[in-house]
Parts: C-alpha cells; structure tokens; sequence
C-alpha cells in the first residue's frame, strides 16, 4: 500500500532527523517556548486523548502498519502545529460564570445564550411560559410558586456549573453587561409589580375590615395582568373579594325591594344571599354586616303593614351571628307595627285581618305598654265578625225559618238574657200570627236584639170550648156534630243572641173567641162531609200581642 505523502517542512531542519516521527532539537524548543506562552489549562486525562492511526508528527512517520497515540491540547491553540491528519476541535466559547448565572436569573435563557447553548435557552423559555400558564390558570397557589421559585434557583445554579468549565473572556465586563441588561428589568419589574400588589391587598384587606365594598373594588380593580403575574395568589384573594362584592350587591338589591313593598319574599332571598357569602367566601364578615346595617337603617318604612311584614320575616329566619343585627331590630319595631296595621284594617272594616293582627300582637307581646289597646282592638273586632256572621244567619230563606234557628252562633257584643224578663227579640217563623206583633215590640237588627225567637208551625193548643154544629153530611146520627176550640198553639225556640245557645223552649197559646153562631169550615171535592172536630179559637191581634207581651215588650 501507498504512503500518504509527508507535508513539507517551511525550512530546511538544521539536522536531520534521528529517526522517524522525531523532531530536532530546534523544533522542540519552538514547542516547548509556546506551550510556556500558553495559559494553564486543566489537564485532559490519558484516557481522553484521541488516537491517530498511520501518521506521526511532523518530520516523521510510524512505520507501516503501527499504531501511534498523540496528545493534543483540550482547548485552541493557534501557535500549534497540527499533525497530518489530526481533528483540531472548536473551541469552547468563554463564558463569566456570573454573567451567566445572572443572565439565567431572567428566566430567558440569556445565560445559555453566553454559553452558546440557545437549545438550553429556548427550552428554558418554554418551561417558563409553560410554568406562568400553570400558575395563571390552574394552579395561582403559593405552593406553586415555591415550583417555580426552585426552578428560577436551578437553572442559576446549572448556567453557573456549565459556566465554570470554560475559559474566562477578557474582560468579562461585556458578558455582565448583557446579563444584568436582561436580569436587572425582569427582576425590578417582578419586585415593582409585587410590590404595588402587595399595597393594593392591603388596601383591599382594609376595605374588607371597615365592610367597605366600593373600596375593595377600587382596589381591586387596579389589578391587571403584571400584578398577576408577580403575585398570582394574591390576585386571586382579590378576586375572591370581587366576588363576594358582587353578591353582596345582588343581596342589597333585593333588601332594597324589600323596603320598598314591604316584599317578604324578596328579604328572604336577600338573607339567603348574605348566607351563601358567608360561608362560601369567609373574610367578609364585615362587608355582609354593613349590607345588613343598611337594611335596619332602612326601618321602619312609612307603611306600618310593610313593616310588619318585614319584621315578620326576620322573626322567621332568626338570623344569628353577622346577621344577628337584624334580629334585633325586631322587639324593637314589631309591636308598634303590629297594633298600626291592626288600626288600619279596622278603619277599612276588615275585621277578620284587623283581629289576625290584634291576636299575634297579644300572643307575641302580652307583657307589652300597647296591650290593653290591643286588647280592645281584639274585642272589637271579634265582635264585628260575630256580627257580620249572625246577620247572614239570621237572613231568612224564602218560605222558611232563617239558618240561624237551627245553627245558631254567638254574638258577644249583645246584652245578656234575663230569664222571665222581657227580652228585645228579634222573631222569625209562622208568620200568620207573628206577623201581627208591633213593629216597636221587636229589635231591627241581631246589634241590638238580646234574643232570638224561632216560631214553628201552630198546633192545637188547650181546648177551650166544645159545641154542636149541624151536620148536613147525613153522617151523623143526630143530625149534629160536636166542635171542640183549641187555643191557638205555636212552638217557639229562644237563643240568647250573646251566646247563641237555646235559652228557652215552648208552646205559646193564643186566645180568642169560641162557639160562633156559625162555624164555617172548608170542605173538599163534591162531599159535604160535616165540621170537623177541632178547630182553632178566632184570635184577633189583640189575643196574639196579648200572648207575645210578656216574651217582648221590655
């Protein structure tokens, strides 16, 4: 096999060569003089130093088929003379290890950029963005600061290793420069806007304590990407704040509607809103027991029955705790509101709302300065529904007796009955004969009437007088048939009309003449069948007021 040809020396050696692949002393001086000029690098060891196989240094040769290991310089020298067929590697870039440990403190890669290394730098950029969107939008804890903290310290700490095992430039002030160009903005921005944050929290924590909403939102409000950036829990505290802001707006709104119609409903909602923030979102005690103070402020409203309703309705949620204000506010305003609306239904005659009203104040407040007033309230209009009720019983139906003579109901507000005394009545039934009672004999109306006399159907009463009458029938032996007069008989029911029970029970007879000359009698179909056997008395309308005196007239 052919040799490669030997590279020609620059000049002619003074003396040749003592064998192949060895330098003359000449050369080995010029060597040794530039390895002196050289700076001290750190030694390679045997194990990493490349083998040539086929050449030798310069001048010489190995012979064929052998093997010969050089040893060539780790970093660039420019004075060395390479043997044939030897790779001179690139040299290493020379990196500040401070520069780059400053320059990585950006978290943009800029120290690997000093090094060379913009695979390192890109990567870095790329973790650090894919931290930021974690901390932004999943994870805006403090623990996940610490994540990204310890990543900041790691490739400081790794940018400064790399930096450490290549030369230094000369001078180093280029690469500080660039590094703290890039680190020195990032970190002074990061520390301003972590900074104004933290004043702006304060702010907003000062807001909470006063119960200061529109504050908080003022400070909140204030708050913009960078302030999330720097300090991503803290903007989530804050918007946490917004939040309950906002619910307690919505709670305000519907307490508001609440004082406005005295709307119940919508106070219950408003409380239930104050609870949701209460316990969803702790920390603003304060700004729900200012929403709760306006309210109470907001009491009594100018309509009595609308306060009612709304200190109804606090006594039904018993708010405690931060709410507890407007449970106070109840025995304080509730009484007055009470008895106020009661007075006002009374003066539109709804008695049935005016006593509901009257009772709840005596059951809830017995003990109250307004309780006698209640009291007469209650009366009243207990009375007036009595009334009212014994006034539709007492409306007769046609051809027949009223309901009240068979359910009859009280009327507390009537004079009481006197037993054997003259009562004022009011009377109903057989109207044949009551009908000629004296219109000043009886009560006009159940307001005024001490009784209440139901007439039934007449009956025979006591015979009076028996006498014979001709018989034209032809049916009676003698030619005549005996009449006996009954005294007119009408049963009669009293009520007390004050307590609607059954005071008295009893036939009332009616007098009257007997025996006339002629009895005329009613005979039906085409047979005379004579006079009947018993027939009423002939009472007049003296014998019939004669009878219902005693009962009537006072």
């Amino acid at each position: 096999m052919d040799r490669p040809p030997h590279p020609e020396p620059d000049h002619e050696p003074s003396t040749p060569p003592e064998g192949p692949g060895v330098p003359d002393e000449r050369q080995a001086a010029e060597a040794q003089a530039t390895q002196e000029n050289q700076p001290d690098e750190p030694a390679v060891p045997e194990d990493d130093r490349p083998t040539v196989a086929g050449a030798g240094q310069y001048g010489g040769s190995a012979p064929y088929g052998q093997h010969v290991t050089e040893s060539r310089p780790t970093f660039y020298d420019p004075d060395a003379t390479p043997s044939y067929g030897t790779r001179v590697p690139r040299p290493p870039k020379p990196a500040d290890p401070l520069a780059v440990a400053v320059g990585n403190a950006s978290l943009l890669g800029v120290g690997y950029v000093l090094l060379g290394r913009k695979g390192l730098a890109v990567a870095t950029v790329l973790v650090t963005v894919l931290f930021l969107f974690l901390l932004l939008s999943v994870t805006p804890t403090l623990w996940f600061e610490f994540v990204i903290v310890a990543w900041w310290v790691a490739v400081i700490v790794h940018g400064w290793v790399l930096a450490r095992r290549r030369p230094r430039p000369d001078p180093v002030r280029g690469q500080r420069f660039v590094a703290l160009g890039a680190a020195v903005p990032v970190l002074l921005v990061f520390g301003l806007l972590r900074f104004d944050a933290a004043g702006l929290e304060q702010d907003t924590a000062d807001a909470r304590a006063d119960g200061d909403c529109a504050a908080a939102l003022d400070a909140t409000g204030a708050l913009w990407f960078g302030h999330r950036v720097a300090d991503a829990p803290l903007t989530e505290r804050a918007g946490t704040t917004t939040r309950a802001c906002d619910q307690l707006r919505t709670a305000g709104r519907k307490l508001d509607e609440a004082l406005d119609g005295g709307d119940a409903d919508s106070l219950a909602a408003g409380f239930r809103d104050l609870r949701k923030v209460l316990a969803g979102l702790p920390g603003h005690e304060e700004m729900v027991r200012s929403t709760v103070d306006r309210f109470v402020e907001g009491l009594p409203v100018e309509d009595a029955c609308d306060t009612k309703a709304l200190t109804d309705r606090l006594a039904k949620e018993k708010p405690r705790g931060v709410l507890s204000g407007a449970a106070e506010v109840v025995p304080r305003l509730a009484p007055a509101a009470i008895v106020e609306c009661a007075d006002f239904f009374a003066d539109k005659s709804d008695w049935q709302s005016a006593r509901r009203d009257y009772q709840q104040f005596l059951d809830q407040y017995p003990d109250h300065d307004l309780a006698p007033k209640a009291q007469t309230g209650l009366t009243v209009a207990t009375q007036a529904i009595e009334l009212a009720n014994v006034r539709t019983l007492l409306t007769p139906a046609a051809g027949s007796v009223p309901a009240y003579c068979d359910k009859p109901a009280p009327y507390s507000g009537a004079k009481p009955y006197v037993p054997n005394a003259p009562n004022r009545a009011l009377v109903y039934g057989n109207d044949a004969h009551t009908g000629k009672i004296p219109p000043g004999w009886r009560a006009t109306d159940a307001a005024d009437a001490v009784i209440v006399v139901c007439a039934g159907e007449t009956a025979y009463g006591t015979p009076v007088q028996t006498c014979p009458y001709e018989s034209k029938s032809g049916l009676s032996p003698f030619g005549y048939t005996d009449v006996t007069f009954h005294r007119i008989a009408i049963p009669l029911r009293v009520f007390e009309v004050r307590t609607g029970k059954l005071v008295a029970q009893f036939n009332l007879e009616i007098g009257g003449a007997s025996c006339p000359a002629v009895l005329e009698y009613t005979s039906y179909g085409y047979t005379d069948l004579g006079p009947p056997s018993q027939v009423y008395v002939a009472a007049s309308v003296t014998d019939v007021q004669g009878a219902f005196r005693p009962l009537l007239v006072p």
